[in-house]
Formats: structure tokens, C-alpha cells, sequence
């Protein structure tokens, strides 16, 4: 499994804010339509690691992010608007609570609904 993309409307500090975690795609939501594009990519580590850091100021919301990821995870109630992709082999995995999320732009892709 490899983490994609978050999108989190209201949590914390973080407000309307996209997260790309993998240099392989560029990954984009306006609110209604979602966009994956895969990059070309070399990896300078070998195929089974992907390294991702998430750095930033003290209370630039690390720590949200990763909250955020893990509510999505567990299955913990949502009561604001995300999106959480990841890839497993060929396919994408997208676990939202957005009602009207627009994927047809994406191939093997599999939505998931949270309420």
C-alpha cells in the first residue's frame, strides 16, 4: 500500500489544504472533481521502499495530518469533509465522506464512502 494524496476541508488548522505524499503522481481536488496523474519517477531506493517525510514549523499541523490519516483508518466517525487515496498493486483506493466526489478522470479506482 502506498499513500497518495489527502485532502481535509476543516480539521484543526489545516483548511482546504491538499497533501501529495508520493512524487509518483500529482494529485488535485477542486471541491467537486478529483485528478490523479502519474509523473515519471526514478527511485533512487529500491522498488519495495517509499520514503515520505512530512516537516514543517512547530504547529504547522504534522501532527493533524497524521491524526487525520489515522481517523480515516480506523474507521473513527467523521464529522468533516477529507479524502484519503492510496494504491494497492494497480489500483487506487479513495475513502471519502464528500457525497458528490467526481472520479471518472481516473482509471481502477475504487471510491469508498465514510459517513
Amino acid at each position: 500500500m502506498e499513500l497518495v494524496y489527502l485532502w481535509v476541508e476543516d480539521y484543526k488548522n489545516i483548511k482546504e489544504q491538499g497533501f501529495n505524499f508520493s512524487p509518483r503522481f500529482e494529485c488535485e481536488f477542486d471541491g467537486k472533481n478529483l485528478n490523479i496523474k502519474e509523473q515519471e519517477y526514478t527511485n533512487v531506493f529500491p522498488e519495495n521502499i517509499n520514503i515520505t517525510a512530512i516537516v514543517g514549523e512547530n504547529g504547522s499541523g504534522k501532527s493533524a495530518i497524521i491524526e487525520n490519516i489515522f481517523e480515516f483508518l480506523d474507521g473513527t466517525p467523521l464529522d468533516k469533509r477529507s479524502i484519503i487515496i492510496y494504491k494497492e498493486e494497480d489500483n487506487y483506493i479513495c475513502i471519502t465522506d464528500i457525497e458528490d466526489i467526481n472520479t471518472s478522470s481516473i482509471d481502477n479506482i475504487e471510491v469508498i464512502k465514510r459517513n
